[in-house]
């Protein structure tokens, strides 16, 4: 018996072409990746257009399917989480091969309501397998 697919890992590589948002031209960059209530939060790469981060998480596969990555520049002075750079949403309905890694550059668009800018892109892969949490043969 099969089992039908629960955990997606999720790798986000880089990303490039990000408008300058700090005082000294780049980005000091740092990504969420988001799916239902589960949240990662990549390390933030300084002072750069063009960050690089090869960091992945695990998150299991939620009704909606959907992941959101989110691109935000840490904004030291601010007292939010940091100055939103750009976003995409990758359904996972929309990957039908669940036996291959899916790697590709996704466009980051903004915010709802506003109007659309370049916001650079992002390189991420996904991947999805079956993680199974109960004792006994299958």
């Amino acid at each position: 018996m099969l089992l039908q697919p629960n955990y997606c890992s999720c790798t986000v590589h880089q990303a490039r072409n990000l408008p300058d948002k700090g005082k000294h031209g780049g980005v000091d960059a740092f990504c969420t990746i988001s799916m239902g209530k589960e949240k990662f939060v990549t390390a933030v790469r300084e002072k750069t257009r063009s960050p690089d981060w090869q960091e992945q998480c695990d998150m299991p596969i939620v009704e909606d399917a959907t992941i959101k990555l989110t691109v935000y520049h840490n904004n030291k002075n601010a007292l939010s989480k940091g100055d939103f750079v750009g976003r995409v949403y990758v359904s996972l309905r929309d990957l039908q091969d669940y036996d291959h890694v899916h790697r590709g550059w996704y466009k980051l668009t903004s915010k709802d309501g506003k109007t659309d800018k370049e916001r650079g892109e992002i390189d991420v892969s996904l991947q999805f397998y079956s993680k199974n949490n109960t004792t006994g043969s299958v």
